[in-house]
């Protein structure tokens, strides 16, 4: 996929602001496919304040996320692949869940 300078402005922006209440790891690989998404983003409970002070996007980050940036609206194909990534990255998880059992981590499915 081509790069283009809004998309590596946008994750470089959306990575700094949110690593003042998580982790975000730009270009995290998704091991089904030779893919990659935008910006991976952990949340860290640590954080509240600055949550409220982001605003929206305070509001919508309330637990790990999977963020793609477009320039134009998304396509109901472009969704999908989005859906398809974040399906893949709850896939990974889920098996390492269950070769390191912890009783205290939860992965919820999205919704």
């Amino acid at each position: 996929m081509p790069t283009f300078p809004h998309d590596n402005f946008a994750k470089s922006y959306l990575t700094e602001l949110l690593n003042t209440i998580g982790k975000a790891t730009p270009d995290r690989r998704i091991k089904s496919e030779a893919r990659e998404g935008d910006l991976w983003f952990e949340l860290t409970a640590k954080a509240k304040k600055h949550r409220q002070q982001l605003g929206l996007l305070g509001q919508l980050l309330t637990r790990n996320a999977l963020i793609e940036v477009f320039r134009n609206p998304a396509t109901a194909a472009e969704i999908r692949a989005c859906q398809g990534k974040l399906y893949d990255l709850e896939a990974e998880d889920l098996r390492k869940a269950k070769i390191k059992p912890s009783p205290k981590k939860n992965f919820p499915i999205s919704g």
